[in-house]
């Protein structure tokens, strides 16, 4: 058995907490709640940012946006991109000797080939492609070489109907308390269930292939989304719904399962996290602080505060928060 782990990364898009570990009793998540059951489950976790590109560029730097220059959306022509002094978590973990493989949307920098990964397979949007595409390197792979696969997927963006996707309401609606109630609402929280629904089959065939191929053990899988769910007062907002994430870690090597966790994370803590688990020193530059003590009950000096920005979107729109256990403070400066 190899002495570090893998470490596996997903991130889905605009997922917020909508699955059922969180509560939510009408979305079909089965294999969120199987996941549930073998990890660690942050019931506190936030984003840096509630926008796609920024976000996932805080997970994959443990910087804040305004520090690793991803401030606003990385496509077409408004082509943000993180500074070309970062080093993002393919660049450090393949200096430690890691495969590293990039898998589905990217979407932290505005070149994917910049983020020191030694594969590069964007092509592909839906989870549900994922084992066409990691099934081939799986069967490559030296399997006395560690790996770190950051995978992307399209789920649960909006448009909702995308890929053929059939809403569902099998298990009824929720309503968020923030939203109005009406046709309009239920119409669209159905479509977005739908997509959910889709995701979360996607995710089923990814731990089927990592217990086939008997990685489940020697793998840390991250599971997690960059920012809330998009409607009003969530996405693109940094009230909670727009701020707060689901995120699960699984390692049986070190954690059991079914654990959930009240102390308050953030993404930006994410790197700084793997880094500590594989004994890796994590630079000076980084500004998050490893959870790891969190996966076993060692001690643990607990977050006071978590922070949160937006810059730019589709315009600027400056704002900061400070969000406490007990208080919210937002600045907007525009």
């Amino acid at each position: 058995m190899m002495d570090r782990p893998n470490i596996i990364l997903l991130t889905t898009h605009d997922t917020g907490q909508h699955v059922s570990p969180y509560g939510i009793k009408t979305v079909h998540t089965p294999n969120c709640e199987r996941l549930a059951s073998e990890s660690v489950l942050f019931e506190n976790s936030f984003c840096t940012a509630p926008q796609c590109s920024p976000s996932r560029a805080s997970i994959v730097t443990g910087r804040y946006p305004h520090s690793n220059g991803t401030m606003g959306l990385t496509h077409a022509d408004f082509a943000w991109s993180l500074h070309a002094d970062e080093q993002p978590v393919a660049r450090l973990l393949g200096d430690s000797g890691y495969a590293t493989w990039l898998l589905g949307v990217q979407h932290e920098t505005h070149d994917p080939h910049t983020l020191g990964f030694d594969h590069v397979d964007v092509g592909f949007t839906t989870l549900l492609d994922l084992p066409a595409h990691i099934e081939p390197l799986l069967n490559q792979h030296d399997a006395g070489r560690p790996f770190l696969c950051q995978i992307g997927c399209f789920e649960t963006h909006r448009p909702f109907d995308r890929h053929d996707t059939e809403p569902d309401d099998s298990l009824g609606i929720y309503i968020p308390p923030y939203l109005k109630d009406g046709p309009e609402t239920r119409d669209e929280l159905r479509k977005m269930q739908g997509l959910i629904r889709r995701f979360d089959t996607g995710l089923g065939q990814l731990l089927d292939i990592l217990d086939e191929r008997d990685l489940r053990d020697n793998t840390i899988l991250v599971v997690t989304t960059d920012h809330g769910i998009a409607f009003p007062r969530a996405k693109g907002t940094l009230f909670d719904p727009g701020i707060a994430t689901m995120l699960f870690v699984r390692w049986p090597q070190r954690c059991g399962g079914g654990l959930r966790r009240e102390e308050m994370v953030s993404n930006v803590d994410i790197l700084p996290t793997l880094l500590d688990a594989i004994g890796v020193p994590c630079p000076d530059r980084v500004q998050g602080q490893s959870f790891l003590p969190l996966l076993d009950g060692k001690p643990y000096a607990e977050r006071s505060e978590v922070f949160a920005e937006k810059t730019f979107h589709d315009c600027y729109d400056p704002m900061r928060c400070i969000r406490t256990k007990n208080h919210k403070y937002i600045c907007y400066f525009e």
